[in-house]
């Protein structure tokens, strides 16, 4: 007896198909033999009311050599698993298999549905699935060209930014998402259109999460992890602490503590760098190192008490009309906190530090107590919403804030934020075992 196939529908079109024995796949040409009649139980959608006769024809028509199972790629595509023998080793190898394109349109999907529950409830075999009902011809592809483009169009806010023309690139792409053949095609373009762009904050996501990125700048990291954990360990007493491991921690160098902040994906609480700072006794200064840090969602808390007096940080710019040029922007300010500190403070930044950090740092540059030392930041400041791709839950995030600094005399996205005190930093330093950023901060220190 052949067993049970189950298929589970989740939010967004994606689709997991499992037997109870194999959970997360199933082997086709076991579990459905082009004579076998099994059950089926699940919950249907469009998407496996169009994509699972397709993958069972394969199936059960032979085009699928060895051994097959299928199992669902980021994003729902089927992918079909080949094993084969090699010297007596069975050898596992993948490749995508794109299914029949679903509609989009609500009148055939529900007719798609309803036959295909139909079929289910008469008790009728998966075979009925061979004939799914006509879901009418359209350019799917093109409408995710059309909607990405245009979302961008109407809502990113650094355009003027870039040499960058982009109506001469609709009519450059166009054609080609006209002609491409499958969906994975289809996602390439996207990115490598989304690349033009020249932000790490545009990128596409898959329902699971899993996040396809258009573009990373080159960048010179001014810190050597082994090298920077050498000096932790070697001139702090008690060496490295972490607090949160690997989110932030601390060391002290004489009377200064070094506090490292290696992302921002979890905020730091001032109540906890409080604590630190009480049992440190009463420092004359702090050194803040964020050299590391890709950034996250926070980081602007653990410099809130730092801050004694009100300042403008930066400012926020965002759309305001049709054309690329109009813009509207709103100020980040900083406020005095109740009992902040008056101490020095030494800002570790470099080309490594991006996204929330960057703001953090210009936060950071607001207050008169801190200086920033090291190297220019990454220069990747922009932000914003993720939209609906209309294919298997994928989203694309399209920013629609990008930042100015105080001054308004620099943009901080393809820029980055300067430092108060450049410290040059070389590959040959951190090959000799020198961190020429932090040799600075512990002169820095000494004389505080």
């Amino acid at each position: 007896m052949f067993p049970f196939v189950w298929i589970t529908v989740f939010p967004g079109g994606a689709v997991r198909l499992r037997n109870p024995p194999a959970r997360r796949r199933f082997h086709l040409s076991e579990a459905l033999p082009e004579r076998a009649e099994p059950g089926c139980r699940g919950e249907y959608t469009a998407a496996a009311a169009v994509m699972l006769p397709d993958v069972i024809r394969a199936a059960v028509k032979g085009r699928l050599p060895g051994r097959q199972g299928a199992r669902l790629l980021p994003g729902g595509r089927f992918g079909i698993k080949l094993v084969s023998k090699s010297q007596g080793k069975e050898t596992m190898t993948s490749r995508p298999y794109q299914p029949a394109a679903p509609a989009t349109t609500a009148g055939p999907i529900y007719r798609a549905v309803f036959i295909l529950l139909a079929c289910l409830a008469a008790g009728a075999s998966l075979s009925c699935l061979s004939n799914p009902a006509e879901l009418g011809e359209h350019n799917r592809y093109e409408a995710q060209f059309e909607l990405v483009w245009s979302t961008f169009d109407r809502e990113y806010p650094a355009f003027h930014l870039l040499d960058l023309d982009w109506d001469a690139v609709y009519e450059e792409y166009l054609p080609r998402f006209r002609e491409a053949e499958d969906q994975a095609e289809v996602i390439d373009l996207l990115l490598e259109m989304m690349a033009l762009l020249e932000d790490v904050h545009v990128y596409i996501r898959t329902l699971e999460g899993y996040i396809y990125p258009s573009y990373m700048p080159d960048y010179f990291e001014n810190y050597d992890e082994e090298v920077l954990w050498t000096y932790l360990d070697s001139l702090s007493d008690d060496g490295f602490t972490w607090f949160l491991e690997d989110i932030w921690g601390y060391a002290l160098f004489d009377s200064v503590p070094y506090v490292m902040m290696a992302t921002m994906q979890q905020s730091i609480d001032p109540y906890d760098l409080t604590q630190v700072m009480d049992s440190l006794g009463d420092p004359p200064a702090v050194i803040i190192d964020v050299r590391m840090n890709a950034g996250g969602s926070g980081g602007g808390e653990v410099l809130a008490k730092f801050s004694t007096d009100w300042g403008l940080a930066y400012w926020q710019v965002y759309r305001s009309g049709p054309d690329h040029e109009d813009l509207e922007q709103s100020p980040v300010e900083i406020y005095p906190y109740p009992g902040g500190w008056e101490m020095p403070v030494l800002y570790l930044i470099g080309e490594a530090s991006a996204s929330a950090t960057e703001m953090v740092a210009l936060q950071a540059r607001a207050m008169p107590t801190v200086t920033l030392a090291g190297d220019t930041t990454m220069g990747q400041v922009t932000t914003g919403p993720t939209w609906n791709l209309g294919y298997a839950g994928y989203s694309y995030r399209v920013p629609s804030v990008t930042i100015l600094s105080a001054d308004e005399t620099r943009w901080i996205q393809g820029n980055g934020v300067a430092p108060d005190i450049f410290v040059e930093a070389t590959e040959a330093d951190f090959a000799a075992g020198v961190d020429p950023v932090l040799e600075y901060a512990l002169e820095w220190a000494a004389q505080q």
